[in-house]
């Protein structure tokens, strides 16, 4: 049934879609220069993946709108109109953190997760076992998902210069490094100041409660179902309620027993703390494992689609839970808790959420990064074992080869050539190389080689009689100036 619908929905309706869009570029050049330059644009646009660029423009517009619709506060923010010549970091540790993942995961790189992940789950539930008929009628779908996942989640890192060198790339996992791994931990700050916001007011609408109630009731009805005929085949009592109780709980038991407990025996044993990475694969084993552990019983019978359904459950249970805690911090006003176990309690539920927030930002951005060094290994490939030095990706998005990469060197200078400097520039502020005979006027010494192999000779000069292959005549030395005699 979901199959036909979306044919109905991503069959040739789509393809209309994609025409309308270019339409008017393509009308307006046409009236301009002619049919075939306008068709040739279009194709160009299209080659050089201008609809991933679109696709992810009306994403993150679509965030800012509706986000001011839901919860207000627009504002003016001045993001310049310069052109894209500097590739931008991965992470932004060195520049005060805006990199790509820092400006865009919020708006985008989440929610391409999570369609990924949903994508996977339904592949795994066998939601394309359908006719060959079917199969080929989808092909539409199929090319509206992957360019909507790819825009999402990797169209920032596509338009950026030199994004595949393979030196730039390694400074990119460092700062990863030092990011969410490093003593100061610079993501607490970022997500503390774009996200978490604490004191700013709770930042949610009947709207979206609405949908998250709606979500996770769908879900909870379909494992519901499944436990109910469990029950009836094992009929015993202690089986219901343990079936239900783990079943429907969130799998956060674990997890906040640790936080609570651990940072309490380390500070009672005089121990270092524990860095805030480690919460962060604690959280996710036990978190996993609770999970598991509840649907053990239904995974043993074989019904891996109620098991789906079941971690799904238990994903936006969690997701919920984060939700009111970040709520709880963004409280206006002081919020002082009256005794040393109140202090433990709100400690505890802040290293909760940060572990948590942190897992998600770890694991969609190893995502991104372990699908970018794909094409980090294409283009080392292409430069050090074909030898092709233009660059696939700089031909494909900007048209141009670019630049190969630039190295600085110094250039040992002897103690004649430092002397020699005074003489050209008086100051000392240019050095010569070795070589370079800077008495000479304009730096004639310098170009002599050049001119010689190339037949040119220096304004001024007359041809040598032996023709243009002959030295041309040199310039008698330039006399130092003597100092006027003393009266």
């Amino acid at each position: 049934v979901m199959a036909q619908v979306l044919v109905g929905q991503y069959g040739w309706l789509f393809l209309l879609f994609i025409v309308a869009g270019a339409a008017p570029l393509l009308l307006e050049t046409w009236l301009q220069a002619g049919l075939f330059a306008a068709v040739s644009r279009i194709i160009k646009q299209m080659i050089t993946l201008s609809p991933l660029h679109f696709i992810f423009q009306a994403k993150v517009i679509g965030s800012y709108v509706s986000n001011e619709i839901i919860y207000g506060g627009a504002a003016y923010v001045s993001t310049g109109r310069g052109l894209p010549i500097e590739r931008r970091f991965f992470i932004g540790v060195k520049n005060n953190n805006s990199g790509l993942y820092n400006d865009f995961a919020q708006l985008a790189f989440y929610d391409g997760a999570r369609l990924l992940v949903a994508v996977a789950m339904v592949v795994v539930a066998g939601g394309l076992k359908v006719t060959s008929e079917l199969r080929w009628a989808l092909i539409w779908w199929f090319l509206a998902l992957f360019l909507t996942l790819t825009s999402w989640l990797f169209a920032p890192f596509i338009f950026n210069p030199y994004q595949f060198n393979s030196s730039k790339f390694k400074e990119d996992w460092k700062d990863w490094r030092h990011f969410f791994l490093s003593e100061s931990v610079p993501w607490k700050s970022w997500y503390e100041k774009s996200q978490l916001r604490p004191g700013s007011g709770i930042r949610s609408s009947p709207a979206s409660v609405v949908g998250w109630v709606i979500f996770v009731l769908a879900f909870y009805v379909v494992l519901e179902n499944k436990i109910h005929t469990f029950t009836v085949v094992f009929p015993d009592m202690g089986t219901i309620l343990r079936k239900y109780a783990l079943g429907i709980l969130p799998p956060v038991v674990l997890s906040g027993c640790f936080c609570l407990l651990l940072p309490l025996l380390l500070e009672r044993l005089s121990r270092r703390p524990m860095p805030l990475f480690g919460f962060v694969i604690a959280v996710l084993v036990l978190d996993s494992v609770e999970a598991f552990l509840a649907l053990w019983e239904l995974l043993g019978v074989g019904w891996w689609n109620t098991v789906l359904a079941g971690l799904i459950l238990k994903y936006a249970l969690v997701s919920s839970l984060l939700v009111l805690c970040e709520c709880a911090f963004r409280f206006k006003g002081p919020v002082a808790p009256e005794n040393a176990c109140c202090q433990a309690l709100k400690d505890a539920c802040m290293l909760w959420l940060l572990a948590h927030r942190m897992a998600r930002d770890v694991l969609v951005s190893v995502l991104i990064y372990a699908f970018l060094a794909i094409g980090v290994c294409g283009d080392w490939f292409r430069r050090e074992v074909i030898g092709f030095s233009a660059s696939p990706h700089n031909l494909l998005v900007y048209r141009d080869p670019g630049h190969p990469t630039h190295t600085t060197e110094e250039i040992g200078l002897s103690s004649q050539a430092r002397a020699g400097s005074f003489l050209a520039g008086g100051t000392g502020s240019f050095v010569a190389p070795e070589g370079v005979d800077l008495s000479q006027p304009s730096g004639l010494r310098a170009r002599e080689p050049f001119l010689a192999a190339s037949g040119r000779r220096p304004s001024g000069e007359a041809a040598a009689p032996g023709g243009p292959s002959a030295s041309p005549p040199r310039r008698p030395p330039v006399a130092a100036a003597k100092a006027p005699a003393a009266t």
